[in-house]
């Protein structure tokens, strides 16, 4: 599907951007099937850490798909944790959204798979649409690990037209894009097809795969071969420049002022 009209012509609340410092990459892997590559010392050297975001769309139109999803992405972390080689500090994270809020956990990372396994099986749908690039704005906001490589998969079943206040969201994203680039963050997305998310492209690390109906998000083996390919950037680690120094960052997006019962809670 093509990305149509905006709903609603909305009124924007941009904050400005504050100047990001330096960042990464990223290792997955294919849960139960093929190992993750162990990096050479000098990949090791460069690339110890990674820290992965999952974004997880939890609007009312994911009530068919999402306890599927959020299994899914539960029985990964252990499966990457076991198959990560011993050098490699692997970190994941996740961030529910919808316009009722914003869901994190406590510790923003966690080492533990058991944990996020919980966590994220746990967290439930939301009672509102879609705020996808706000989302990964506060993703690339999250206390990343110094040094660590960088990663955040965006899972979502509208493009951004299908979404809240889609002009506004659309009037952030060149002033995200460049947020991602500094910060050398790779992202992936898997959502239905739409320009806003394919004017990204531009991103030296940037995967897009696009979905034609709801139940493509957890079909066909998609997030299963999104996964095995993020894992081949272990191989890869030594040409990649890890994240330094402070990583906290002012919202592009200020939802509360738009949203004004706006949530951002912990899990």
């Amino acid at each position: 599907m093509s990305e149509g009209p905006d709903k609603t012509p909305p009124q924007s609340v941009l904050q400005k951007p504050q100047q990001p410092a330096g960042a990464g990459q990223s290792i997955l892997q294919k849960p139960k099937q093929s190992r993750l590559k162990k990096p050479g010392s000098e990949a090791s050297a460069a690339g110890g850490a990674a820290d992965v975001v999952f974004v997880l769309d939890r609007s009312e139109s994911m009530a068919k798909i999402f306890d599927s999803v959020a299994t899914w992405l539960a029985e990964f972390s252990q499966s990457a944790k076991r198959e990560a080689p011993e050098a490699l500090s692997l970190r994941f994270g996740f961030l529910g959204e919808d316009t009722s809020g914003f869901v994190h956990l406590a510790e923003w990372f966690v080492e533990d798979a058991s944990r996020f396994s919980s966590a994220v099986s746990g967290l439930g749908l939301g009672h509102g649409d879609e705020v996808t690039l706000p989302a990964i704005d506060r993703a690339a906001g999250f206390p990343w690990l110094d040094g660590a490589h960088r990663c955040i998969v965006v899972l979502t079943d509208e493009p951004i037209s299908g979404g809240f206040r889609p002009d506004w969201q659309r009037e952030g994203a060149p002033q995200l894009k460049e947020r991602l680039l500094e910060l050398k963050i790779k992202l992936f997305v898997v959502a239905p097809d739409c320009s806003t998310f394919a004017s990204f492209n531009g991103l030296p690390h940037f995967r897009y795969d696009r979905i034609k109906r709801r139940d493509d998000l957890f079909g066909r083996g998609l997030l299963e071969d999104l996964m095995s390919s993020v894992g081949k950037e272990v191989s890869h680690l030594s040409r990649l420049k890890a994240g330094a120094g402070k990583t906290s960052v002012t919202p592009i997006y200020d939802c509360t002022s738009v949203l004004g019962s706006f949530k951002d809670e912990s899990v």
